[in-house]
């Protein structure tokens, strides 16, 4: 319990509580109600999804600039194809094959060119919108299979509010699922602790008899099929599906990984942080018009939290270093100065 109230998660967490009440403290009727909560979930599923996958990557040292389009092109394909030839109980299964064929695509070229992930998946992003556009301009799919039709009003649990019944999405469960499986890859398989040596240092892990090339493969897949398990979720979300789905949304979900607690060096971060700092983002983002601040600040209220969660940590290992420094010439003088007597 000492160990949780001294981290990281904690901190964002408290955060979360005070702003929550400083909402409700000026806007009181409209935010601590079922409705608003379910509402704050739902909203945070699908960037929370796409935020498991960009943690992978970060714990590994690289950043993934390419996981909005291909959610995209996993999504959008997935239901061109299978709403004509009407199989729509596969359409999710499909989008994941294609999401993790171009992870794998992306995993592939981080190793051979042995170039930054940044700017390969940057490249890469670029080739995929760009294809989706070539190939299907601007058309917007509002006939979805019959299966994500259901999928967007579904629901596990509802409740009564002033404003009428509200309900929990399947979504939000489907969120939590899959950062479970990503806690019990992390902290309890070797392959998941691997991740975070080799963001601490790629050339001692392969000194060490770890495959950098499987390891890459297997984070950039892991990402490829989690962004389309958002996209399809998204599309199923809002019945539609567009090619340039989850464009310029990169910032949001990079923002609430690094806030999160991890590391953008790599070799650190949670699960647990980075669905805190999903929910922090989205709390802030949602909350803006409701305590009378225009929403056209949204991006600069993430980049100052992005900023916040870069320096942070490097501010309070640096403290902790100097403080460390300190105590060490405190004793050192210290063992002198008996010396001396």
């Amino acid at each position: 319990m000492k160990a949780f109230l001294k981290s990281h998660e904690f901190i964002i967490l408290s955060a979360i509580v005070l702003y929550s009440a400083m909402v409700a403290m000026i806007n009181p009727g409209a935010f601590f109600t079922f409705s608003t909560l379910f509402d704050l979930l739902k909203g945070a599923s699908i960037h929370g999804i796409l935020a498991l996958g960009v943690l992978l990557v970060i714990l590994t040292g690289g950043v993934d600039l390419s996981f909005p389009a291909v959610g995209a092109f996993s999504s959008y394909v997935a239901i061109l194809l299978f709403k004509s030839m009407g199989w729509s109980s596969l359409v999710g299964i499909f989008a994941v094959a294609i999401g993790i064929l171009l992870g794998m695509l992306n995993g592939l070229l981080v190793h051979k060119l042995r170039a930054p992930a940044m700017i390969v998946t940057l490249g890469t992003s670029s080739v995929i919108y760009g294809t989706l556009l070539f190939a299907f301009g601007s058309t917007v799919i509002f006939s979805l299979p019959a299966a994500l039709r259901k999928f967007s009003n579904a629901a596990v649990v509802s409740a009564e509010s002033l404003a009428g019944t509200t309900s929990l999405h399947p979504v939000v469960l489907i969120w939590l699922t899959l950062a479970a499986l990503c806690f019990f890859f992390l902290t309890y398989t070797l392959r998941g602790r691997f991740l975070y040596a080799a963001g601490g240092n790629y050339s001692v892990c392969e000194r060490a008899g770890i495959s950098m090339r499987g390891l890459q493969i297997m984070v950039f897949s892991a990402v490829g099929a989690l962004s389309a398990i958002a996209a399809v979720a998204f599309s199923g979300l809002y019945r539609m599906s567009s090619p340039i789905t989850f464009l310029g949304e990169e910032l949001d979900v990079i923002a609430a990984v690094v806030l999160g607690g991890t590391s953008i060096m790599g070799g650190r971060g949670t699960v647990l942080g980075t669905l805190l700092g999903v929910l922090l983002i989205t709390l802030m983002k949602n909350s803006l018009i409701l305590i009378g601040i225009p929403s056209e600040w949204q991006k600069f209220m993430v980049g100052v939290l992005l900023l916040i969660g870069v320096t942070g940590p490097i501010l309070h290992e640096r403290y902790k270093r100097n403080r460390a420094v300190k105590a060490d010439a405190k004793k050192a003088s210290l063992t002198l100065h008996m010396e001396e007597r």
